[in-house]
């Protein structure tokens, strides 16, 4: 997805074209391929140490990897979507200038969308050795409620940061003034993008009937969590333009 095609988006995993599936899942010939392309690169364009590469058993939206170095282990993300999108660097200065001002955050090392050597996009980021909160939240081992003050105080302080105009970024002027700026130029038309449309979040994702086996009628999917579920929810009310990197 080039350039200025977000502007007409609200909430990028369920208003873009492929919103089921907003990268090309690998099997094992194309994992292999995945990674033998990028050690190269990482040989090639960040660092010539590299020990070993692995999958890195990512849950959110893109192939992730594990490479391992001399001194530490790196977390990287792969953007090999249908639509080539280009929003990789944008989603990578947010999270900069999120950890700049003190919000716990994985430190970004490299970044680049421009496929010049490889047929993907690429992020480096700062590996966390620990279990996600999504794997503790399904495995029914996170408890919610202590920690939700602090949750909330971050969530406080990212969003003390403003940028200019409103909705998701624009990546055509990150491209050329490596600006932060959003498409619209008030909340309102960013509020209203989407109102009164269809949405892939529905009651029956909460409470499916018992005849669909818990799963979802339209989707088959199971439904997720109330954490999840306000989660992403939130995602789409901020009242500034910052989009959740994946």
């Amino acid at each position: 997805m080039k350039l200025s095609h977000r502007k007409n988006i609200y909430y990028w995993k369920t208003d873009r074209p492929y919103g089921e599936g907003n990268v090309q899942r690998p099997n094992n010939a194309d994992v292999q391929d995945l990674t033998v392309l990028l050690r190269n690169y990482l040989v090639n364009y960040f660092r010539i140490d590299l020990i070993d590469l692995r999958p890195g058993n990512g849950q959110g939206n893109h192939v992730t990897f594990l490479a391992d170095y001399p001194d530490t282990t790196y977390f990287i993300r792969i953007e090999n979507g249908p639509e080539m999108d280009d929003y990789m660097d944008v989603e990578s200065a947010v999270l900069k200038k999120v950890n700049a001002i003190g919000v716990p955050s994985p430190r970004v090392f490299h970044s680049d969308k421009s496929r010049l050597h490889v047929p993907f996009a690429i992020q480096i980021i700062e590996y966390i050795d620990c279990v996600d909160l999504n794997v503790l939240d399904k495995d029914g081992k996170l408890d919610i409620l202590p920690i939700a003050e602090k949750i909330g105080a971050y969530v406080a302080k990212w969003q003390s940061i403003t940028f200019k105009k409103f909705g998701l970024f624009d990546a055509a002027a990150f491209a050329t003034d490596n600006a932060l700026v959003g498409f619209h130029d008030n909340y309102r038309d960013y509020f209203f993008l989407k109102l009164g449309q269809a949405s892939s979040i529905s009651e029956a994702d909460f409470f499916p009937g018992k005849e669909t086996g818990g799963r979802n009628k339209s989707t088959g999917r199971k439904p997720s969590s109330p954490a999840g579920y306000f989660a992403r929810l939130s995602g789409t009310q901020r009242p500034r333009t910052m989009e959740h990197p994946g």
